[in-house]
């Protein structure tokens, strides 16, 4: 009985901190997507295009949140190899 109600616990606070997360990156998210764009203003070369890269314009919350995501989960991962969950 105890370890289930550890493990319900720990979901609970998961799920909280996970909504939480979710809706600052949504707030993030929207404050940089509706940011004006600079465009380039270098001598145009044989594309002649003033347009953005596709990395220039991702706005930096979505690569800073997408690399955070993606390294917790190899590291999750690699925890749950080192430390095996013991039912």
């Amino acid at each position: 009985m105890f370890d289930y109600e550890i493990l319900r616990n720990r979901q609970v606070i998961l799920v909280l901190c996970s909504g939480i997360a979710l809706v600052l990156f949504t707030c993030l998210f929207y404050i940089d997507i509706w940011k004006p764009r600079k465009l380039k203003d270098d001598k145009p070369d044989e594309s002649d295009t003033r347009y953005l890269s596709t990395w220039e314009g991702i706005p930096w919350t979505i690569k800073v949140i997408s690399a955070v995501i993606s390294l917790a989960m190899v590291l999750y991962t690699i925890d749950l190899f080192i430390h095996p969950v013991n039912w």
